[in-house]
Formats: C-alpha cells, structure tokens, sequence
C-alpha cells in the first residue's frame, strides 16, 4: 500500500513540456520524465502536491525500465526536503490498452489504470478496504 501512495503522489498530475534526454523516440507517449502534480482525496477532489512532493519523477525509458525519485520531509517541515528511500527502480509493460504494470526491482508488482491526454499522465486504481472499493487517482505533467 505504501509503494501505491509512494506511486499515486509521484504519479499526481505534474506534467510539463519536455525537454530532457528521455523523450518519446518510440512513439510511446508514456516514455519520458513525468513530474507528480496532484492527488484525489477521499472526497474525490483534486489535492495539488506541495512543493515537496512535486519533485516526485517517475520515469519510463524505451528500454522498459523505469524509475521512481521519491521526495518527503524526515521530519515533516516541506522545506527539508530531501530524496526518500522509497525512490525505485524497475520494469513497465503494458498489459492491455489502458492498463500498465509496474515490476519493481525491490519486490512487488503494481498494476494501474492510466490515460495520456496532451502532457498529462493520470493513474487510476481500485482496491478494496474495510470491505468498500475506495479508487486513486493521480496526475503527472511531462517534464
């Protein structure tokens, strides 16, 4: 659970125009450097990140191996942020149109929702807890 909120944050809607080394050669356009922007709260509301947690990167190469750059504060002040142990690394596949499966090199594998629209990433996931279906939605901007 905590690689799937680790994942959602990264994943939250932080998407920029990109520039970097990582671009999309392939004709995927999930390759590239995506930035968290913001998350679904249980409300279904749109909660966007701090600046903190905005350096969230995930990353999906070509090659399909992917990264994670994980940020936090150790002791909860935003601006003592640092990089955070829960950075990874892996492989990505997609399994169906829409679906995409996360393999990560610590162990575990993650399976999400996720929609491309212009320069924004959306990951959604469904799970259950306490016995009710609860879903997660995050969103990147390509950076």
């Amino acid at each position: 659970m905590k690689k799937l909120l680790v994942l959602s944050a990264a994943l939250l809607g932080i998407f920029f125009t990109s520039c970097s080394s990582d671009d999309d050669d392939s004709g995927n356009p999930l390759i590239g450097s995506w930035g968290f922007f913001q998350d679904e709260n249980a409300n279904g509301e749109l909660e966007e990140g701090d600046e903190c947690s905005k350096k969230l990167t995930l990353i999906f190469r070509e090659d399909m191996s992917f990264e994670l750059e994980a940020y936090g504060s150790i002791t909860g002040d935003p601006d003592e942020c640092e990089k955070d142990s829960d950075s990874d690394t892996g492989t990505w596949a997609i399994l169906s149109e829409g679906v995409l499966a996360i393999t990560f090199d610590s162990g575990g594998v993650e399976e999400f929702n996720y929609s491309i629209e212009n320069n924004t990433l959306t990951f959604t996931s469904t799970y259950e807890s306490n016995g009710e279906t609860e879903t997660e939605r995050s969103i990147y901007i390509r950076r």
